[in-house]
């Protein structure tokens, strides 16, 4: 049962994406897999660090991913 929690869909809060937070003026991203926090580093965007919790999740969770929806740069 404990593993259901784990990868779980990101709650609502400052940033729509699961796994990244604010530090400062920066943007953080962890994550954690089998009661441990893993830092993935610290980014100037949300969406790089997005890009580094779903890199992560596919990494650890595979399949069972819940991947951050990262809208396309706009030109």
């Amino acid at each position: 049962r404990i593993f259901q929690n784990w990868n779980r869909r990101k709650a609502l809060g400052e940033t729509p994406y699961k796994g990244i937070y604010r530090h400062n003026s920066k943007w953080q991203a962890s994550i954690r897999y089998k009661a441990h926090r893993f830092h993935l580093g610290t980014f100037d965007t949300p969406e790089e660090a997005a890009i580094a919790y779903n890199n992560a999740a596919i990494r650890y969770f595979g399949k069972f991913a819940h991947l951050n929806v990262i809208p396309a740069p706009t030109q």
